[in-house]
């Protein structure tokens, strides 16, 4: 091999170094935010169990749910619906909408929530 082909090879090897570098970099960036999304949702879920507790404490003291989405001051990334009967409280997240309700469900649920307050 003359100087010129192992300049050319060097070249070559650096290069498919350098898209294999780039490549293992993107895959650790997947990674971190896969698991950043899965810890997200986490916290999430914890949150709704806990807004569902207290809608029905809300109406062991009231006999109603009616009020409990202005009443109980949710922060601004949730979303409350409630009437007589029941209360539904869901949020947006990666696969569609995390949602508790006070039938006892609580889970993702596709589409946006809509009617009744009831997730699904």
């Amino acid at each position: 091999m003359n100087p010129e082909q192992k300049s050319i090879a060097i070249v070559i090897l650096i290069t498919v170094a350098g898209f294999a570098a780039m490549a293992l970099f993107g895959y650790f960036i997947y990674i971190s935010s896969d698991v950043q999304e899965t810890g997200n949702e986490t916290k999430v879920a914890a949150q709704l169990q806990t807004f569902q507790r207290l809608a029905e404490n809300y109406y062991k003291q009231l006999g109603f749910y009616e009020g409990f989405c202005g009443d109980a001051a949710l922060p601004e990334r949730y979303q409350c619906d409630a009437d007589e009967t029941g209360v539904r409280v869901y949020t947006a997240i990666s696969q569609g909408y995390y949602c508790t309700d006070t039938t006892g469900f609580t889970g993702v649920v596709r589409p946006t929530p809509r009617g009744q307050v009831v997730c699904e």
